[in-house]
C-alpha cells in the first residue's frame, strides 16, 4: 500500500535507481504484461514482452531498475537483469495512469476509490529510488534484449 507522506519533488533531469519494493516493480510489471497478453498482436509476444516477462520471474537480487522521470507521468525505464550468462538490459516508456487517476478522482472529490490504495510507479520513484551517481547514460546497445 502506497504511502501518502509528501516528498520534494525529484529531478526530471537525473536517473534514479529503485532501491527498495522491487516486488512491487515486478507487480507493477506484471498487470502490464497480462494486459499487453489481453491485446495481443501479430507479432505478439515482442523481445520487448518477452523480457518484461522475464523481469517478473527474476530475483530481486538481479534487477536493476533506473527510472528517469521526463513529464508529469512518463517515466523513462531501464531495466537490467543478471543471470549466469551475463547481463541484459531493455528500456521503455510508462505512462503512469495510477497517478493520472488519482489526480482525476481527488479533482472530483472521490477520495475513497481503491486507485489510492494502489502502488504506482510514482509511488515508487519519490519514496524508495535514490539517484544515480553522475555520468549514468545508458548507450542504446545495452538497451536492447538479446
Amino acid at each position: 500500500m502506497p504511502k501518502t507522506k509528501k516528498t520534494k519533488s525529484k529531478s526530471k533531469s537525473a536517473w534514479f535507481e529503485l532501491i527498495q519494493q522491487k516486488e512491487d516493480f515486478k507487480n507493477i510489471v506484471s498487470i502490464l504484461n497480462r494486459y499487453y497478453d489481453l491485446q495481443a498482436s501479430a507479432n505478439h509476444p515482442s523481445l520487448a514482452h518477452l523480457f518484461r516477462q522475464e523481469i517478473v520471474k527474476s530475483e530481486t537480487a538481479n534487477l536493476r531498475i533506473f527510472l528517469k522521470k521526463f513529464g508529469s507521468f512518463e517515466f523513462l525505464v531501464v531495466v537490467e537483469i543478471s543471470s549466469d550468462s551475463g547481463k541484459k538490459m531493455d528500456s521503455w516508456i510508462h505512462i503512469d495512469g495510477i497517478t493520472q487517476e488519482r489526480i482525476h478522482l481527488k479533482q472530483k472529490g472521490k477520495l475513497e476509490h481503491p486507485v489510492f490504495r494502489i502502488t504506482s510507479l510514482e509511488d515508487l520513484f519519490q519514496l524508495h529510488s535514490k539517484e544515480v551517481k553522475k555520468g549514468f547514460e545508458p548507450k542504446i546497445e545495452d538497451l536492447v534484449a538479446l
